[in-house]
């Protein structure tokens, strides 16, 4: 995965905890050292329908990505 923000990057690998969790390690050697890994909550419906994602990280909590929805129009 690759985080890509104003100030620089974060290429990272993703590990599932569980059904709604993962931890983000970075590839970096020095990063990883440093105890930087960042988790990502997956938040879903009561029906199990994906509705957004929370990003915790070191420097940055509860980061929330909300899901659109775009209704499709047909001709």
């Amino acid at each position: 995965m690759l985080i890509q923000g104003r100030h620089g990057q974060m290429k990272g690998r993703l590990k599932p905890l569980s059904d709604a969790v993962m931890i983000i390690t970075p590839a970096d050697p020095l990063l990883a050292a440093l105890g930087a890994g960042s988790l990502v909550n997956i938040e879903r419906r009561a029906d199990g329908e994906v509705t957004g994602l929370r990003y915790d990280g070191m420097r940055t909590r509860r980061l929330r990505f909300v899901r659109v929805q775009r209704e499709v129009q047909t001709a």
